[in-house]
Order: C-alpha cells, then structure tokens, then sequence
C-alpha cells in the first residue's frame, strides 16, 4: 500500500478509493454526512481523504451546490493504487473435471471485464478456502451453492454475493462401495469422510446419522486409494465419468437427507463483508447471467478451455 496512506487518514482514503471504483462520470458522490456516518469519522477526515485523492488526479470533481457532488472525471488506474487490492485474488477447486474447467474458463472471461488487475487460485476443499477468504486472502471464493449457505449462516462475516442457478458446479454425489454389491450403508461399515470438503461432510454426516459406522477421514484425494486398499468400506463422492468408464465403479444413488443434494451441483460465489467496498465493485462488473453465458460457451468449445 502506499507509504502516504499509513497515517490516521489511511483507512478512510482506502475505503474512499473503493466506494468510487464501483462510481462512473456523471455519478453523485455520497455527501460529506453520508461518508461520515459510513466511515465512523469527522467531516474533517471525509474532507483531507476527498482532497488527497483529488489532488493524486484519482478524480475530478464538479460541486453543484444542493444537487451535490458529481464525478466528472475517474481515473480507475489511480484509484486502484490506493484500495489496497492489489490484485483481486479470487479462488475456486482445482479444475480436474470438466465443470471445473468450463467454470474456471467462464471466471477468467468474465474477470477479464475488471479494470483491475485480477488473479484466481485454485484450492480442493471448500474449507479451505473458507479460511483463506475469512483471513482476507481472498477477495471472493467459489463454492456449491449448498456449501455457501451452510457457511453464510455459520459465519455473518462472509456472504454470498451471487447464486449462480444456470452455471454447473460439479456432478451429483453417489455412493461408491467397496463391495460392488453393497447398495446402503449398514451398521459396522467403515466410510470415509473428507474433513476438508463441506458438501462430502455433511452429506456423510446425514446419510450416517442413527447408524453405527466408523468415520474414517480421508483426503478427496485418495478417496480411490483408501477403498481399494480395504481401509473403507464406502464413501460419498461425486459421480464422475472417468469412475465407470476408466475404473469400472459403480455409484449407487445417496438416499434423500435433509442436506439439499441438488443445491451441491450449483455454484455460488462468496465474499467477506468486512473487505469494505468489494460487493458493490463486484456487483458492478461481473453479473450471474454473464458468468453463465461463458460457460456455456466454453462447454461448446471444450478442448479450447481458457483459465
């Protein structure tokens, strides 16, 4: 950040920055009460962090007397020097899968409409990412829809910003025995559990409820490992292709619980609240229904993936 923000000052002219990145030319300012009462500080602060901006050629302003304060002028590349993102840093699961990888080539053409500079990282386990985005690595992190929630209502820092009903997360989840001939989980068996994944948690969680089996935790990746070295008996994992087509398993459907399955295949995006100014900057250039076009486009185009 830069050296003359780091004063009393400072976290007033960010927050400014911020509110008038998500601001166009011919915009109102907020007024001087409506700064300071969103702020918490005297006119005095709103004024100097107005002027400092003003005088960095952040923007230029026109005063109309009781019609307000209009923007007249926004320089973006200014401003974004002093908001303290430097860059946007997104994240999302690994793309392994093909819904991974055309939601991944969706979030980089819709980014690419930032005019920031933008970054995302990929990250397995929607708790991990959790944290990362509650310790202010992040600025937004995808997850399942269901995974959102859950979150949202087990933390108010974080929120969801966009529900995204017309994108694909990933495949259902199924059962996956080691016995092929097995088709539910019984009292005695041996399930695996991914701590780090929140869907696969809870969906195990509820399918195991009343029953008595050993929770046995695994990492996503060596979900294949564990059950064929006869360390579990089965897990909850996500139906996909290359299980029955390249390893011959068979998934069995998850019986109905009331963790909403479906909601596992949508994704959403999630923010923190307290990194001030990133919902409505966000809001402004990135929309569901965009994220959901790009999509689209990159399943048509599939092996031309872009990330």
């Amino acid at each position: 950040m830069d050296k003359k923000l780091l004063n009393k000052h400072g976290e007033v002219t960010t927050k400014l920055a911020r509110r008038v990145m998500a601001l166009d030319p011919g915009d109102r300012l907020p007024t001087i009460v409506e700064l300071t009462e969103d702020f918490g500080v005297s006119r005095g602060v709103v004024q100097n962090a107005i002027a400092f901006l003003e005088d960095e050629g952040c923007f230029t302003l026109t005063r109309c007397g009781k019609l307000g304060t209009v923007l007249e002028r926004v320089d973006r590349e200014a401003l974004y020097g002093l908001t303290g993102w430097n860059p946007i840093v997104g994240a999302m699961p690994v793309p392994f899968n093909e819904s991974f990888r055309t939601l991944a080539s969706a979030l980089h053409a819709e980014c690419a409409k930032l005019p920031v500079e933008t970054s995302v990282i990929y990250a397995s386990g929607a708790r991990v990412r959790r944290s990362m985005l509650k310790k202010d690595f992040l600025d937004y992190t995808v997850t399942s829809l269901a995974a959102a929630r859950q979150i949202a209502a087990e933390d108010e820092a974080l929120e969801i910003l966009f529900e995204l009903p017309d994108c694909r997360y990933e495949e259902p989840y199924g059962l996956l025995f080691l016995d092929q001939s097995e088709t539910e989980i019984r009292d005695g068996m041996r399930v695996g559990i991914d701590p780090d994944t929140i869907d696969q948690t809870a969906l195990t969680q509820a399918i195991c409820r009343g029953k008595a089996v050993e929770l046995v935790p695994m990492p996503f990746e060596g979900t294949i490992e564990t059950l064929h070295e006869g360390r579990i008996d089965c897990t909850v994992i996500r139906r996909e292709k290359w299980l029955e087509e390249n390893l011959r398993l068979s998934l069995r459907p998850i019986p109905e619980t009331d963790y909403p399955a479906e909601d596992t295949t949508i994704p959403a995006i999630l923010i923190n609240r307290e990194n001030y100014g990133i919902r409505p900057f966000l809001e402004k250039h990135l929309s569901p229904a965009g994220i959901a076009e790009a999509q689209k486009r990159a399943r048509e185009l599939q092996s031309r993936y872009s990330f």
